[in-house]
């Protein structure tokens, strides 16, 4: 290696390996005394395609002569008619199989709550697409997200301050309840313009495309004052009637059945309004409806 080297840098060709002292010019004694005694096995295992890489790659090295293979002659094939193949149907992803399963083992309960919620949630998305159409003449105050039911104020309708003795709240507060137990519902409840270009008297409420009036019975205890009430819903035809601590149902109840018998013994029914209470528990109730004509 050092005399290849030398001549490198000198810029000759180095020497040919047969020239070099440590040069292998034939195989080990030992090597070729051992193939000459196995001679029989190297060959068998020859022929059975077994033999040793560092004889199968030097067989010119061996001591002897490996007879060539010959080899083995393919046995005759009858010919056979061929065969038509139908393509296969394309095989069903192991997610369809699991929801077809899915499908199938569902009772009808199951099928009509997913119903149920499917239909929800398009309600809702319609619903927030009305809610962000509104102009500029309406405030949006409130979106519910899981019912779909929103509150929406006109510039010009008026909350009332007032608050009557006794009362906890104002009109104008009892007014934005209501809208929110309305809006956890799902209602669409709309504010409608008060005041004197609008007519004296104005409906307080719009929601399933009709009026309604809110009346704030906090402190009412006699029929009369109820009565009192109904007859100034007429303007929307339907009175909604709130409370928030006494239970009034009863007290709107009474007072109603008899507005419903004095009108009806005049021939004025037709001035009645529908009547309803509501709470955050049950949402709005029918105390009397007007039957409608055929």
């Amino acid at each position: 290696m050092a005399e290849d080297n030398k001549r490198i840098m000198q810029g000759k060709q180095p020497l040919p390996a047969s020239d070099s002292s440590d040069a292998v010019t034939k195989l080990p004694k030992g090597f070729t005394d051992w193939g000459k005694r196995n001679a029989d096995r190297i060959e068998a295992a020859y022929k059975r395609g077994t033999l040793p890489c560092f004889l199968k790659d030097n067989k010119s090295a061996l001591p002897f002569r490996l007879p060539p293979i010959k080899p083995k002659p393919r046995p005759k094939q009858k010919r056979q008619a061929p065969v038509i193949q139908h393509s296969p149907s394309p095989a069903i992803p192991p997610v369809l199989q699991r929801a077809a399963r899915r499908h199938a083992e569902r009772t009808e309960a199951e099928v009509a709550d997913i119903k149920r919620r499917w239909e929800l949630r398009q309600y809702i998305n319609e619903s927030r697409r009305l809610y962000q159409g509104y102009s500029e003449e309406w405030e949006r105050a409130y979106f519910d997200e899981n019912s779909g039911g929103y509150n929406v104020y006109h510039k010009e309708h008026q909350f009332s301050h007032v608050k009557t003795k006794g009362a906890r709240l104002s009109g104008g507060d009892a007014e934005k309840q209501v809208g929110k137990i309305l809006d956890s519902f799902g209602k669409r409840v709309e504010f409608l313009p008060e005041g004197a270009r609008f007519g004296r008297k104005c409906p307080d409420l719009n929601f399933d495309g009709v009026e309604w009036d809110i009346k704030y019975c906090a402190v009412a205890n006699k029929e009369d004052t109820i009565r009192k009430s109904i007859r100034d819903a007429k303007k929307a035809g339907r009175a909604i009637f709130f409370w928030d601590e006494e239970d009034k149902a009863l007290l709107i109840r009474e007072a109603t059945i008899r507005e419903v018998g004095y009108l009806s013994s005049s021939g004025r029914l037709s001035e009645m309004p529908d009547v309803y209470c509501i709470s955050s528990e049950e949402g709005l109730r029918t105390i009397w409806k007007k039957k409608k004509q055929d």
